[in-house]
């Protein structure tokens, strides 16, 4: 079983790797935008939503994803790496109630 560290660490390391990537994608969004403007302005066809279609969903798919995956993230954490509930809390072995979503003690999540 991990203890908090443990807990602790690999959410961080998720949550790092997600905010990395998600940074990659939008690095990738803005070379599509930059595609898109610059053909766009130079055939002076730059409203063509039609031919345009995949620089546009790239464009803002790699706008959105860095906010998703910056507000998103410690969910995502959590979700990834949960705490297995037992009636203990993990850091500091207080007694954990059944419907308790934190430990009263030193506060760890102990539900996912």
């Amino acid at each position: 079983m991990l203890d908090a560290r443990d807990i602790a660490r690999t959410r961080l390391l998720c949550l790092g790797l997600l905010r990395v990537s998600s940074l990659m994608l939008a690095a990738v969004g803005l070379m599509a935008f930059g595609s898109w403007s610059l053909e766009g302005l130079a055939d002076g066809d730059f409203f063509d939503l039609y031919y345009y279609a995949p620089r546009i969903f790239m464009t803002a798919l790699g706008c959105a994803t860095p906010l998703i995956a910056w507000l998103a993230g410690p969910r995502v954490g959590r979700w990834i790496v949960p705490v297995a509930f037992t009636d203990s809390c993990p850091r500091c072995q207080h007694p954990v109630m059944l419907d308790s979503e934190r430990c009263t003690e030193c506060g760890l999540r102990v539900t996912s």
